[in-house]
């Protein structure tokens, strides 16, 4: 548990990358939910740019589109009508 943690996505992409590249000659697929599905596709990125083999499927869950703009305002910027009326809509915090 000596290792230092790695704190950027691409770094982590990239070493993600060469692990997948030492296992070259399997057919493989990923799989990724939420931070999972944006760290696969980041690493899918990096392994296209030094044309590197390719998952035969990328299945993500959980997250937009990386190109896609968040709309959705974030939960504490609402008002506290709209707070209250997502709390109750979540059925959370009773």
């Amino acid at each position: 548990m000596l290792d230092t943690p790695i704190r950027q996505r691409d770094r982590l992409a990239a070493e993600l990358a060469g692990v997948l590249l030492e296992h070259g000659g399997e057919n493989y697929a990923l799989f990724g939910h939420s931070m999972g599905a944006l760290l696969w596709f980041d690493t899918c990125r990096v392994m296209m740019a030094q044309d590197f083999r390719m998952p035969s499927q990328l299945m993500v869950a959980g997250e937009r589109a990386p190109q896609k703009p968040n709309r959705d305002t974030p939960i504490y910027q609402l008002s506290d009508a709209d707070f209250r009326w997502v709390r109750r809509v979540m059925n959370c915090c009773k």
